[in-house]
């Protein structure tokens, strides 16, 4: 059974960056990519127009995420494999994110990340919630990641768990020929 990586984005300019990432890792791995996006929905009153709007918004979804991450192959010249794309409704994002990735059983979440301003600092990120409600691996990408061979690992833990969590990212890292760096 081909290990898959969860590739989040949120269709922006920003979120490129981790479907580069995770196209150069697929390409260094046997990893496979499932794209997912999530519609955050807005609540109206009645509960028939959410279930008959969601289809449609799904779908719709789903041929923008298809569209956008055809535009970052091209941009590599290169033709996508067989790839998944999965669209869902939930809220908080984050918590559609880890939620789906635990259900999957991925190997690895991969979420872009843009910096957090001043107000995200206090309040936090959908990457740094998605980091700490994870039990599943997570590759935040800064954005401005352009397409490299992977050539290091930067680690960040806790210290909790560290022999074991340094086991998996040793034989991770050495499946790709990385270097790996420790962060506490």
């Amino acid at each position: 059974m081909q290990q898959k990586i969860l590739v989040t984005t949120d269709l922006s300019a920003n979120s490129k960056a981790g479907i580069r990432f995770a196209i150069q890792l697929a390409s260094q791995s046997s990893l496979s990519p499932i794209f997912f996006y999530v519609i955050e929905p807005i609540t109206p009153w009645d509960p028939d127009y959410i279930s008959n709007r969601m289809a449609g918004e799904i779908q719709e979804g789903e041929t923008r995420l298809r569209r956008f991450v055809a535009d970052v192959y091209r941009e590599f010249d290169l033709r996508p494999r067989k790839l998944e794309y999965v669209v869902v409704v939930g809220s908080p994002v984050d918590r559609a994110i880890v939620d789906y990735a635990v259900k999957r059983r991925v190997k690895f979440i991969c979420i872009s990340t843009r910096g957090a301003g001043r107000v995200r600092r206090i309040i936090g990120t959908y990457t740094s919630a998605v980091i700490r409600l994870s039990p599943v691996p997570v590759f935040a990408i800064p954005k401005n990641y352009r397409r490299a061979p992977v050539e290091s690992v930067m680690y960040a833990s806790d210290l909790v768990d560290f022999k074991k969590e340094l086991q998996k990212v040793k034989k991770f890292s050495a499946n790709i020929k990385a270097r790996v760096s420790v962060l506490h």
